[in-house]
């Protein structure tokens, strides 16, 4: 996932943190999944398997999250700094 084309940075941080949730939520799935089933030597690879695809997803959504807000505080910081720069005019 990366910001698309016309995409706030706000836009692209919502989206990036409902994946974030997203992938969150189905990590907790596969742990929850994982105690009540219990793990045998026979299903130990496909668990694993299953698991680090959720730890993989949950990484790139946290990094994907992560260059999405430094986007948002760029952006705010600029907008700052320029309204704070801007010459004011006098009337007189």
């Amino acid at each position: 996932m990366s910001r698309k084309q016309g995409e706030s940075s706000e836009q692209w941080f919502d989206r990036a943190t409902t994946e974030y949730r997203t992938a969150w939520d189905a990590l907790s799935t596969q742990r929850r999944r994982t105690s009540m089933t219990g793990m045998t030597s026979v299903d130990q690879p496909i668990v694993d398997e299953q698991y680090d695809v959720a730890m993989d997803r949950l990484a790139a959504a946290d990094c994907e999250r992560g260059d999405a807000a430094i986007a948002v505080d760029r952006e705010r910081r600029t907008a700052t700094t320029s309204t704070a720069c801007a010459p004011t005019l006098t009337t007189g």
